[in-house]
């Protein structure tokens, strides 16, 4: 009943407000969203060059007496997955933020409706080896950049160049100061954003932090191992759990060897696929992501360990189209330029060590990221930034666990970091949406009570 009372609010604003934003236009696929495309220079260091479009949509305060400062919610993230898509549910989340001030997305360069470098890996079992077995396909990635270096400077493609891209499309809107949410990659561009532009950001919050210093995906295969092993620990503390899936970490261990030694073929809608050592660690790491899907890791590796893979089937399944959904040129321009380039092979094996993921993935990025096109990345990058923000950390996140977060929090001065207990890396909890909902109207962090974090528990594990 919520949201549609909201929907219809946001129909009967949507009228009164096109009349002051008159650069959109009612969204056909989004209605009563505003849409509209402002172009921009695709490189700014060169004058006269190439322009590309920037594809904008805007959710109307429900409010007519609205705050005059909205909120770019930087949805998407990857980088490499488009913004505008996943709207409807940020509004959802948030829906007292909707209906006090314009809520703004936009696809981010390179991605969406924005000049999207879409990479397709060329079948479902390439798609399923490079981002779950973390082994790109090197040939067809060099078919891309050939393919798309015909349509785009991919050097170009950068968080400081989206960053400026924000503020390209704040201006074009007449809009002064803004609040900014980001989560995960977009958690990066807000940060950049605000430094740059510190006088336009009224707020910022920031949830599953990706700062410089991470150096993706460096630390992926410790930060994961160290969230299964939690994992293995909260269930051998649940009842429950231990009884029915006791000797969890044995299990996995063996389920691993047994597919170093001897893959195993699977059937998918797409046909048959080879899943390995690799392609099992990743679906597992991946699953580490939720909550919903951590519960139910105990009975996916103990069904393993009999044989039976079929309840991984809907995650390869998924892992299949992840090509359509993911802009892998954004996501090499970005990730190659700013975090691949500054660790070596080494480093990475050794940050790998004793983990179940292993190496494999940067390892794989590092050998890609050699023939990608890598941009010169702005100093400015690492300045602190004097804006009111909020950092959110989950102690179950198995990607940005709150180590990043204090990163975070040291180049915002004054910053509140929230660490939410039985919060993974996806996923918006009550206390969370709350606290920034709070947050964003009072547009301070004095007496932000944030106590609700740690009052957030694990569900309870799925027993089958």
């Amino acid at each position: 009943m919520q949201r549609l009372i909201l929907f219809i609010c946001l129909l009967l604003a949507c009228s009164a407000n096109a009349a002051r934003l008159p650069m959109l236009q009612p969204c056909e696929a989004n209605k009563p969203a505003l849409c509209g495309t402002i172009e921009v220079p695709e490189n700014r260091a060169r004058k006269n060059g190439r322009t590309i479009p920037i594809r904008v949509m805007v959710i109307p305060a429900s409010d007519d007496k609205a705050a005059a400062e909205p909120m770019f919610a930087l949805t998407g993230g990857g980088p490499g997955i488009a913004a505008i898509p996943e709207a409807s549910s940020w509004i959802a989340d948030f829906p007292e933020i909707a209906a006090t001030r314009d809520v703004v997305f936009f696809d981010m360069r390179g991605t969406g409706d924005s000049n999207a470098l879409d990479c397709p890996l060329g079948s479902a079992n390439a798609a399923i080896r490079g981002f779950l077995g973390g082994d790109l396909p090197a040939d067809v990635i060099t078919a891309c950049r050939e393919q798309l270096a015909q349509r785009a400077d991919l050097t170009a493609y950068t968080t400081a160049a989206a960053a400026d891209d924000m503020d390209a499309v704040r201006r074009w809107l007449g809009y002064e100061r803004i609040h900014i949410y980001g989560s995960s990659y977009t958690a990066r561009l807000a940060m950049v954003y605000a430094r740059r532009y510190s006088k336009h950001v009224r707020t910022v919050t920031m949830k599953a932090v990706t700062p410089f210093a991470i150096r993706n995906p460096l630390h992926v295969a410790e930060a994961a191992q160290a969230s299964l092993d939690r994992v293995f620990a909260d269930c051998a503390a649940e009842a429950a759990c231990r009884e029915k899936y006791p000797d969890l970490a044995a299990q996995f261990a063996s389920v691993l060897d047994a597919l170093a030694k001897q893959p195993v073929t699977l059937t998918l809608k797409s046909g048959p696929i080879e899943l390995t050592r690799d392609i099992f660690a990743g679906a597992i790491r991946r699953m580490l992501y939720s909550v919903d899907t951590q519960r139910s890791l105990p009975f996916v590796i103990a069904s393993a360990a009999r044989g039976d893979f079929a309840p991984l089937q809907p995650l390869l399944s998924a892992g299949e189209a992840i090509d359509r959904v993911l802009n892998v040129g954004l996501f090499l321009s970005v990730t190659c330029a700013e975090d691949v380039a500054r660790f070596t092979d080494a480093e990475a094996i050794e940050a790998a060590r004793g983990t179940f993921s292993g190496a494999t993935l940067p390892l794989s990025l590092s050998r890609v990221c050699r023939q990608w096109p890598s941009a010169r990345i702005p100093r400015d990058m690492e300045k602190k930034a004097n804006v009111p923000a909020l950092i959110i950390s989950g102690t179950l996140d198995p990607d940005t666990p709150p180590r990043w977060g204090a990163e975070m929090q040291r180049l915002f001065p004054g910053s509140v970091h929230m660490i939410v207990e039985g919060m993974a890396h996806s996923g918006r909890p009550r206390c969370v949406r709350d606290v920034v909902t709070k947050f964003v109207l009072s547009g301070s962090t004095k007496s932000l009570d944030t106590a609700c974090a740690k009052e957030e528990k694990r569900p309870a594990f799925a027993i089958r």
